[in-house]
């Protein structure tokens, strides 16, 4: 099988990956980027109001888009192949895809969460339309305004309590599974009054140009103004078996310089961040991709 060698195989092309592969070319280290098939979480952001820089909102393509096309002019190779196994135990790291073995002295994983699986029945037809998977970014939009968060564990439970503070008419939809989070949280949001219902399964979204609500498997109808997903799917069938060690809810598990257990390998955005931000993304971006900078040149 054809090889290539790098100085630095990032995994991964969403803003924590982007924003490393910037830092790690602007050091003269030859860097591969890896965007793989499945779009990053920041594309299904309709609107972002809370990323610095921006006085008008920005669409999570538009701003994907602006930098990769930054990433791309400093001289960044990008490919759109899925990484399929990792070899990341001796001093020379390898990752394959299909086609060919890369190795490289350095590894920034930056794989986000994984992609989603498709949840209800006509989601895909109101994504930006009043359906959304992040609450901090398009909740605001829903301020005065009726809508059901789906989800089942903490992070759902903390959304909640962010939307009802900013001023939304939130209710919890486990779709029939248990509440996952701890007691103190769900007494905060019972005594918040936010409506918990954990027997009710969701089986369609409905609406006309916009979501006007949600049909239960017995076919009632819940109207409400938005949805929002909280479901996500961990990446760890990638980082099966590679050695690194992960937290108990599947996220890498690294120190402060974003350093896994395994030297030379580095990891960065909502793989390891537990506020699944695109400033947290940026920002561990960074921070992975200068102490790998300073890996590499420790070997010279």
């Amino acid at each position: 099988m054809e090889e290539e060698v790098y100085d630095v195989i990032i995994i991964g092309a969403g803003p924590a990956g982007l924003t490393a592969g910037i830092y790690t070319i602007r050091a003269n280290l030859k860097t591969i980027i890896f965007s793989g098939k499945s779009p990053p979480r920041i594309t299904l952001a309709h609107k972002i109001e809370n990323y610095p820089g921006f006085i008008e909102s920005i669409s999570g393509n538009e701003l994907l888009d602006r930098m990769e096309k930054q990433t791309k002019a400093l001289g960044a190779i990008i490919r759109d192949e899925d990484v399929i196994s990792t070899y990341l135990d001796s001093d020379e790291k390898m990752v394959s895809t299909k086609n060919k073995v890369y190795k490289s002295k350095v590894v920034i994983i930056a794989t986000g969460m994984g992609p989603r699986r498709k949840t209800l029945v006509g989601e895909e037809n109101f994504v930006g339309r009043g359906l959304s998977y992040c609450a901090t970014c398009d909740g605001p939009l829903y301020r005065g305004k009726k809508v059901i968060l789906m989800g089942n564990d903490e992070e759902t439970g903390e959304e909640a309590l962010e939307l009802l503070g900013m001023g939304v008419d939130v209710s919890i939809y486990t779709n029939g599974k248990e509440f996952e989070v701890e007691e103190s949280l769900i007494n905060q949001i019972k005594e918040r009054g936010i409506k918990i219902d954990m027997n009710s399964k969701i089986k369609e979204v409905f609406g006309t140009q916009s979501v006007k609500g949600i049909i239960l498997d017995n076919d009632e109808k819940v109207e409400s103004d938005g949805v929002f997903i909280v479901y996500t799917i961990p990446s760890s069938m990638l980082l099966q078996n590679s050695g690194l060690k992960l937290t108990e809810d599947n996220r890498l598990d690294v120190n402060n310089q974003m350093e896994t257990n395994i030297n030379g390998v580095y990891a960065a955005g909502d793989i390891v961040c537990e506020v699944k931000q695109i400033s947290t993304a940026v920002g561990t971006g960074a921070i992975a991709a200068q102490n790998a900078i300073k890996y590499i040149r420790g070997l010279k």
